[in-house]
């Protein structure tokens, strides 16, 4: 665990405050970081993924765009696994409510999160509200 380096607050703004920016304005924006450009062709799906790595924070950002290469949401991965617990208690301290039906953390009244397991890592993924 890399608990000096947790800045959840940064990961969670960075997560958020991007999406609906275009592909360009976001390779612009993190352009002094460690980038991952991905793109998926299969089965008729294309889809494309900026990755942010994030070091000081001891995680990264990876934003899905949509067809008109607009970020549609993104996703939290932290480094370490041992270091969910403590994400999830910062989100339950952070968030300004959690939705237990709908089983999402409300960020800014603009944005949620959702958690999803994953085998090597617990994703956060983070979307804007459509009125928003």
């Amino acid at each position: 665990m890399n608990t000096q380096n947790n800045d959840f607050s940064y990961l969670i703004e960075q997560a958020c405050t991007a999406i609906s920016e275009s592909h360009i304005e976001i390779r612009e924006r993190y352009k002094d970081f460690p980038l991952c450009l991905m793109e998926l062709i299969a089965d008729g799906i294309h889809r494309e993924q900026i990755e942010v790595s994030f070091d000081k924070q001891n995680g990264s950002v990876t934003y899905f765009f949509d067809k008109n290469r607009i970020a549609e949401c993104s996703s939290i991965c932290l480094y370490e696994l041992s270091d969910t617990d403590l994400f999830i208690i910062f989100l339950e301290q952070f968030a300004d409510s959690y939705n237990y039906i709908k089983k999402y953390w409300i960020i800014n009244q603009q944005y949620y999160m959702t958690a999803n397991e994953m085998e090597r890592c617990v994703h956060f993924y983070c979307y804007k509200f459509v009125d928003s």
